[in-house]
């Protein structure tokens, strides 16, 4: 039996909706454009052959939306990128985290644009032709990965094609690749320099005493150049410089024989974020100022029973100003020392005992006033020392 055809009521409402969208449109049929408009107005569940056609101009309209989309955001993320590595080299760590957070969407985007690739998901274009290569996860420009057309080889390229989770990528900020600072030969000419001091060390600044007692001071300065092999290391960026390296490895040797197992900032390598080279430099001036403070307060406790008030109160204050920056650099690092929590705990004791009043261990001294305070150590120590000595 045959199948029945359309009515000629059906035919006469089809042609009459067609004409209606041909005028509409503001077009006119001409000899031989009758099939095109048909096949413009038809609709795309008519038969499977019009239904590929339809889905073929989709994809096309798709792949093309996409490409200009990801050029728009590999683009971005250069620029973006490039804003990181000026915020990192000025030290604006609130800068740099909110462009690392544009950074982090721009490279999700890329990435769901990436996972639109695979046949299924509606975009069979090509990848783009020509100009930059296309946007790797990893955050680097690779090779076009060929898209899995099968859900055997999804299930073996899943590695490739799995997002890591965001959680752990929002953990910390990507580590950026580092150019070294200043010339190579540079640095490791100043390496060798802090080498040859370490290798004296033993002589001119023993770590013990000889009573077997760590020396507080040789070790802070000790640490002081610790801190700066640590700044060389920045400047190195990248590049492993072998006279930094043997330097840090003789440092640490030193440490281990006398016995210093206290905390060192510069062999922490978890300080996230890790101080910049000019930071390092400064910890390394703190460090060294400490150590003679350090050697100002054990002088003033081994003759504290031959000084009066009005010579301790200017060395107490100065002690009291150089520990108080120091402590101020290490909270803005996030970073803690031992020794000068020490120092501070002694303060606050003597202070208490004698009943005097240490202005520069208030927590909202003016760091100018404590600079200012700092730099008097020496010439307070120097009356002292001299009253001590016309003592009879």
């Amino acid at each position: 039996m045959e199948a029945a055809g359309p009515s000629p009521s059906q035919d006469a409402t089809r042609t009459v909706a067609e004409t209606l969208a041909v005028e509409e449109s503001g077009q006119t049929e001409k000899p031989g454009e009758r099939s095109a408009v048909e096949l413009q107005i038809a609709s795309p569940l008519k038969n499977a052959e019009t239904f590929e056609t339809y889905c073929h101009h989709v994809q096309a309209r798709l792949a093309e939306h996409a490409l200009r989309r990801r050029h728009f955001l590999q683009n971005a993320h250069e620029r973006l990128t490039q804003l990181l590595h000026a915020a990192r080299a000025v030290e604006d760590h609130a800068l740099y985290q909110e462009l690392w957070q544009v950074r982090l969407a721009t490279r999700e985007l890329l990435e769901s644009l990436r996972h639109l690739s695979p046949a299924g998901n509606g975009l069979h274009g090509s990848g783009p032709q020509g100009g930059t290569a296309p946007y790797h996860p990893n955050g680097y420009r690779g090779s076009v990965l060929e898209a899995p057309t099968s859900r055997a080889e999804m299930s073996a390229n899943a590695p490739l094609l799995t997002q890591p989770p965001l959680q752990a990528v929002v953990g910390a900020p990507p580590r950026l690749p580092r150019r070294p600072l200043r010339p190579l030969d540079d640095i490791e000419a100043d390496a060798r320099k802090i080498l040859e001091r370490i290798e004296e060390w033993k002589v001119k600044y023993p770590l013990l005493s000889e009573q077997g007692a760590l020396c507080v001071p040789n070790c802070l300065r000790m640490r002081a150049l610790a801190c700066r092999l640590r700044r060389l290391e920045e400047e190195a960026g990248d590049t492993e410089v072998a006279a930094v390296t043997e330097a840090m490895d003789t440092l640490i040797a030193l440490l281990d024989a006398a016995g210093d197992e206290e905390y060192t900032i510069a062999l922490d390598d978890e300080l996230s974020p890790g101080p910049t080279a000019f930071q390092w430099g400064e910890l390394a001036d703190r460090y060294e100022e400490m150590a003679r403070a350090q050697e100002a307060f054990e002088w003033w406790m081994e003759h504290r029973a031959v000084l009066s008030m009005d010579l301790v109160q200017p060395i107490a204050e100065a002690i009291a100003a150089v520990q108080q920056r120091f402590n101020r650099l290490l909270f803005r690092i996030g970073a803690r020392d031992p020794y000068q929590q020490r120092l501070f705990d002694s303060l606050r004791l003597w202070a208490r005992e004698a009943q005097c009043y240490l202005y520069s261990l208030r927590p909202k001294v003016p760091i100018a006033e404590l600079i200012d305070r700092a730099a008097t150590l020496e010439e307070a120590l120097r009356r002292a020392v001299e009253a001590v000595s016309a003592t009879p």
